[in-house]
């Protein structure tokens, strides 16, 4: 076991794996009715550092996404991270619309925001407990948000960015996001377009998919804030394409991020759960 690589592991490292997992589907699967568990490990030049799962669900024209990643094995003895996350918005004719997003860490560095989205996009941010959003962060998010042209979203909705698009428009284009702390943006580019995967040691998936690039610049809360583009951000995602059903959508099946300081992190699809609603 190498200490070297977990005692690095903190939390703007896991909120920028976060980042990676674009949880991609299609409104003709949110029209079955059912809710989809997703299950994640992440791994650091060998070893299994945090854990991630998401259940999607969706009722008419209401959809809900939560989120649980914290920090295993090593990992949590130098780093603890448990955040937890949802988020209730509107699917609309042109994608999904955030209304209420509530995210916690309980581990270190707690903190605990409510984000609000009225019906004209605008944003309030509610700090609960341990933390004092940055006036930085709130000015940019004010301009951001009276900006119809670079809408912003949270990082859970973010994921669904390409969910009614073209398969010739998926990963082109950007996307602003809040994370409750912070906000940044996606740039996103196909490597390849329709490739077949097949299923790996780790990865629980073979079938159709595409191979994406995207960077991550800083916007607001962060040391090198003001438009930056992170060191860390440039991210290399595999989207695959699962048919439950009878209907298609897409989602992340593989990632990788580059990290100045650990190397490489991979993260993989390790289960898929469908549920009745």
């Amino acid at each position: 076991m190498n200490l070297f690589i977990v005692k690095y592991i903190n939390k703007r490292m896991i909120l920028a794996v976060l980042a990676c997992a674009s949880l991609l589907y299609s409104t003709s699967f949110l029209e079955a009715k059912e809710k989809l568990t997703l299950d994640y490990e992440l791994y650091s030049k060998g070893v299994n550092i945090a854990t991630m799962r998401f259940t999607l669900s969706v009722d008419k024209d209401n959809y809900t996404v939560e989120r649980h990643v914290e920090t295993v094995g090593f990992a949590s003895l130098f780093r603890k991270i448990d955040i937890k996350g949802k988020v209730e918005g509107k699917i609309t004719k042109t994608g999904f619309m955030s209304k209420v997003y509530n995210t916690k860490n309980a581990g270190d560095r707690a903190y605990d925001t409510m984000t609000v989205w009225d019906d004209k996009g605008r944003i309030t941010v509610t700090p609960k407990a341990g933390f004092t959003l940055s006036q930085q962060v709130r000015e940019r998010l004010r301009k951001a948000s009276a900006d119809s042209k670079n809408m912003v979203t949270e990082e859970l909705t973010s994921m669904f960015y390409f969910s009614k698009a073209k398969k010739e428009n998926i990963c082109k284009g950007s996307v602003r996001v809040f994370t409750g702390v912070r906000v940044y943006d996606h740039e996103y580019a196909k490597i390849q377009g329709l490739v077949k995967f097949s299923e790996s040691s780790r990865r629980n998936y073979s079938g159709n998919g595409y191979i994406c690039e995207r960077k991550k610049i800083n916007i607001a809360g962060y040391g090198d804030g003001n438009g930056k583009a992170s060191k860390d951000g440039k991210e290399k995602i595999w989207l695959g394409e699962v048919v439950l059903d009878k209907q298609n959508f897409i989602l992340l099946v593989q990632f990788q991020q580059e990290r100045q300081r650990i190397g490489t992190i991979y993260g993989y699809l390790t289960k898929m759960t469908r549920h009745a609603n």
